[in-house]
C-alpha cells in the first residue's frame, strides 16, 4: 500500500511472510534506479494490519 502523505520519496507499507510462516511488516521506498529499498522490517503489529485492513 502506498502510504498517504507528502513524504519524499513515497513510502510503501507491505506485509509478507517469512520462510517459517511469521507475518512481517516492511516499509520501503523506490530508489533512483527503480530498485526497492526496504528500510524497516519487523513482526507485523496490529496497527499495521488494521492500516492495511487485514484485521
Amino acid at each position: 500500500m502506498r502510504r498517504p502523505g507528502d513524504d519524499e520519496p513515497t513510502q510503501y507499507l507491505l506485509v509478507g511472510t517469512t520462510t517459517d510462516g511469521r507475518v512481517i511488516e516492511m516499509l520501503a521506498v523506490i530508489g533512483e534506479q527503480h530498485e526497492w529499498l526496504v528500510y524497516h522490517a519487523m513482526r507485523a503489529t496490529r496497527k499495521t494490519l488494521r492500516e492495511l485492513d487485514l484485521m
